[in-house]
């Protein structure tokens, strides 16, 4: 089948992992259909040295244009109905390009509702082409504090139309549908969860033998709390000297300052910075347990990455993480609670050979690979077009 893909985040020359995980997605979906996908985004104008920055790439099934437009430069508020409106022109002018190109696609998948949901809407009325909606942003929960509810009302009200009038909603967890069909509009929904790329996240025997190491990846910013699990991690080190802790993101100056403060000795907590994908997952294969604090989430690809590795996870009882952590992979306790935080690390070390890593990385391969995502998504695809079998 040819799925016309529509994203409102997307890698792109100006920020490298912005919405990665839909990349991820698009490469699952590809192994099953032809995914063509077009992306628009609103540059900085320093950023820019022409109007207009097009990229394209192939990679087998998968095509990908991404498309940057230069913001108008105007002052506020009208440079956000400039933006807008440029944006959805621009949108408009590719999409009937492709069409003439490559003919009307059998199905538009779009990657969270706003903007890019408006573009799908605008095929659906002039085209009658269905839409599927895949949504990953955290503003549908409650406590984030860009949530749904303090946005502005045309925001709200476009939001809620996209949801409207998709065939089927596809979030990547069940607390995130039912936040949506709860806020929004109650329609039809099938969980698909983000895809993991196991050809580098896979289970090997670690030869760290020295010390218990425990492993934090993330943006290291307040949503995700790492001034609590090194406060925690402090408390435990007090008792078990042999663990470390290893923080792998961008560098965040008061965060690194915290050990020497909180009197940890040299090389006990590692601050990495950036590393590349493929070495997060090294150093995965070579940790002994992920830890998570956030304060809220939907579904951290970082977890399932850590399980597809086998290791054992402690995580925040937040979005749907207890829908892939249970007590046969890890630990799930009270977010913003530093003492449970303590007690599942301490938990974690006096009881770790309850957990079996390859058993733990086996399940999640089977749930997480890109060949799982990719046939769930074929298969919504034939059942909302009606096509079955016979294409």
């Amino acid at each position: 089948m040819n799925a016309l893909w529509l994203t409102s985040w997307y890698p792109n020359s100006s920020d490298r992992y912005k919405g990665d995980f839909i990349q991820r997605h698009a490469f699952a979906a590809s192994l099953y259909n032809r995914i063509q996908l077009i992306h628009i985004e609103i540059a900085e104008r320093n950023s820019l040295t022409t109007s207009t920055e097009i990229t394209e790439t192939t990679n087998a099934n998968l095509h990908e244009k991404v498309i940057l437009i230069r913001a108008s430069g105007l002052p506020y508020p009208f440079n956000k109905a400039a933006d807008y409106l440029h944006y959805l022109l621009t949108f408009q002018k590719h999409i009937r390009r492709h069409i003439a190109q490559n003919g009307l696609p059998h199905i538009v998948h779009v990657h969270i509702a706003m903007k890019a949901g408006l573009a799908a809407l605008w095929i659906k009325r002039k085209w009658h082409i269905p839409y599927l909606l895949t949504e990953h942003w955290t503003i549908y929960n409650s406590t984030a504090p860009d949530r749904f509810e303090h946005k502005s009302f045309l925001f709200r009200y476009f939001n809620r139309l996209v949801v409207k009038n998709a065939a089927m909603l596809l979030p990547v967890s069940n607390n995130l549908g039912d936040a949506i069909k709860q806020k929004l509009y109650p329609t039809t929904s099938q969980r698909v969860l983000n895809a993991v790329d196991t050809s580098l996240f896979y289970y090997q025997p670690s030869t760290n033998k020295d010390s218990f190491l425990l492993l934090h990846v993330s943006v290291m910013n307040a949503q995700k709390n790492p001034e609590g699990i090194i406060r925690a991690f402090a408390a435990l080190h007090k008792t078990n000297s042999h663990t470390r802790l290893m923080m792998i993101g961008p560098n965040a100056p008061g965060v690194a300052a915290m050990p020497e403060k909180l009197g940890l000795p040299p090389g006990s907590i590692t601050f990495t910075g950036e590393i590349a994908y493929a070495e997060v997952a090294a150093c995965m294969q070579q940790a002994d347990a992920l830890v998570m604090f956030s304060y809220y989430e939907n579904m951290p690809c970082v977890i399932l990455e850590a399980l597809c590795c086998g290791l054992p996870v402690i995580s925040t009882w937040v979005g749907g993480v207890a829908e892939v952590v249970n007590t046969q992979n890890g630990y799930l306790v009270t977010a913003g609670n530093e003492q449970e935080l303590h007690g599942a690390m301490l938990e974690m070390i006096t009881h770790y050979n309850r957990f079996n890593r390859k058993e733990i990385s086996d399940a999640a391969q089977k749930d997480f690979s890109y060949q799982t995502t990719g046939a769930a998504m074929s298969g919504i695809y034939l059942s909302v077009t009606g096509r079955g079998n016979t294409e």
